[in-house]
């Protein structure tokens, strides 16, 4: 998880992970939160370098075990 506290940068996704070589980018929301214009961006860039970023709400975190077990198969 990137500490932003001044020092880290600005709408980086939650949590930045590096699965199977493969990095991923998860932004993680609560409720009906939505994300900001900085992390849409930050997580298009991930994409567009060839990652993987998604958007996981507390109420589907089923589709983010989903996402890593897909991973996992495509490096076995």
């Amino acid at each position: 998880m990137p500490v932003t506290g001044g020092y880290g940068s600005q709408g980086a996704p939650d949590f930045l992970v590096c699965l199977k070589g493969r990095f991923v980018g998860i932004e993680t929301k609560a409720g009906k939160g939505k994300t900001t214009a900085l992390q849409d961006l930050n997580l298009q860039k991930i994409h567009d370098a060839g990652g993987v970023a998604l958007v996981v709400y507390e109420k589907d975190i089923e589709s983010l075990e989903r996402v890593l077990k897909l991973i996992k198969k495509d490096h076995e």
